[in-house]
């Protein structure tokens, strides 16, 4: 999970709880210190983030760390140790405010990652599995927007609250229904592509859910097909292999940062893989960004045969 991605989560999660504040209902439920407690909750995730800021040497070491909150078990264990605490400070009622409060702010930024390609991770740090629905692309940034104006809306415009509010309301409903659907029947289409043996992926290629990528991999090579919205076929495919020299590849995998890059940062990374002379160099991007080639995500990285002196860099890695 990138950073920034991570940020817009929880911008996301927060604004909900923002916006949902306007309800009557809710408002009550928020009362007092309620909305504090929800956009706690909803940071939990990055609550380990300052400290892997400071003992982390420069950004590669920094995108290395495995989140540790980010997980759904070890967040819930810590929202159950805060609440229990609370019971010994002052009594059963505020824990369970608490806990509750706690409880929906952190679970509507897992709903959120759960609806992405990144998806939850379940037990982290101790496993990478993850489960998810990757319906929206990472950020939830075009949610983020809408929510951001409902907001200067709500606040702007008392009179017209529960107007702007049911509107709301609808739009994002349509945001997640949207999402919804064309995953699901892009998803049955897509299933004729892959062969025996094969693994198949479908994701957002866009903000908006109108544009997927689907992609058919056999271990060595990614078979890449695109769907709009307005299309019924899929547009025509391209081939590219994983890596250009599977010999140096392991070589390059022994490296820890490399290993870690290649099977958990990167989704579907592509790597090309140059020698000159003593030197190797590695060049990994995502998929996504082959199709047209773009500036991306890229991790540099640089070997000696003497495994001695390595050089690592990040260029627009956002």
């Amino acid at each position: 999970m990138i950073e920034s991605d991570t940020l817009f989560h929880s911008a996301a999660a927060i604004l909900l709880g923002c916006v949902a504040n306007f309800h009557p209902v809710l408002s009550r439920r928020f009362a007092g210190n309620g909305l504090i407690l929800f956009v706690l909750g909803a940071m939990i995730p990055l609550l380990d983030f300052p400290w892997f800021f400071l003992i982390s040497r420069d950004r590669i070491e920094f995108l290395a760390q495995t989140p540790i909150f980010m997980g759904l078990v070890s967040g819930m264990l810590l929202i159950v140790t805060v609440s229990l605490l609370t019971v010994f400070w002052d009594g059963l009622a505020l824990a369970r405010r608490i806990f509750f409060t706690l409880l929906a702010g952190f679970l509507t930024h897992q709903f959120l990652l759960f609806l992405t390609p990144a998806g939850i991770p379940l037990v982290s740090p101790f496993s990478d599995l993850r489960i998810g629905l990757p319906v929206f692309s990472e950020g939830h940034i075009l949610l983020v927007i809408l929510l951001g104006v409902l907001l200067a809306l709500l606040e702007s415009i008392p009179a017209w609250r529960m107007v702007v509010f049911r509107a709301g309301g609808v739009l994002v409903g349509l945001y997640l229904a949207a999402g919804v659907v064309q995953f699901g029947v892009v998803s049955l289409q897509a299933m004729s592509l892959a062969e025996k043996g094969e693994s198949i992926t479908v994701e957002p290629h866009s903000i908006v859910p109108a544009r997927w990528m689907i992609t058919v991999s056999d271990g060595f090579s990614y078979r890449v097909r695109e769907h709009y919205i307005w299309y019924d076929a899929f547009l025509t495919g391209n081939e590219l292999p994983r890596h250009n020299n599977e010999t140096l590849m392991v070589k390059m995998l022994a490296d820890p940062t490399v290993r870690y890059f290649y099977y958990r940062i990167f989704r579907h990374p592509v790597v090309k893989l140059e020698s000159n002379g003593s030197l190797y160099t590695l060049v990994m991007q995502e998929l996504s960004d082959q199709f047209p080639l773009v500036p991306g995500r890229t991790l540099y990285f640089e070997w000696d045969q003497d495994s001695k002196n390595r050089f690592y860099q990040i260029q627009r890695f956002d």
